[in-house]
């Protein structure tokens, strides 16, 4: 099974979309309100879009389009769109065993275009 999630944005400032706190004597890390707007968006997309659960082992392949930005870090969006496709396109985002992610610069939109594939297994054992 194959899932194609398209997104005509990318989050506007990444820097500090996870900030460290202490709980309970514990350290811990939240999502600030801009990363739980984009995790709420791109689960609303995946819906529309008709994005099928896949229960097995997947690969995510994902193109991160930048139009205009300097320095645009991938990391924290990888990260983020685990999170957000937890539950919705893969069981959890452990069984993701293969990534690839390749940034594009002077795109024409920024955007993302991510492809999620369940794996063979048999394949795997050659």
């Amino acid at each position: 099974m194959k899932n194609l999630l398209i997104l005509k944005t990318i989050p506007i400032l990444l820097n500090k979309l996870y900030q460290p706190i202490i709980r309970n004597g514990r350290p811990s890390i939240i999502k600030n309100k801009k990363a739980k707007e984009f995790i709420q968006l791109v689960q609303m997309e995946a819906i529309r879009q008709k994005i099928k659960k896949i229960d097995g082992e997947v690969s995510f392949k994902c193109d991160v389009l930048i139009k205009d930005r300097k320095n645009y870090d991938i990391d924290s969006v990888i990260k983020l769109l685990f999170d957000s496709l937890n539950g919705i396109a893969y069981k959890d985002d452990k069984f993701i065993v293969e990534l690839i992610v390749r940034k594009h610069t002077n795109a024409e939109f920024d955007g993302l275009n991510i492809l999620i594939e369940e794996v063979d297994n048999e394949q795997n054992l050659h």
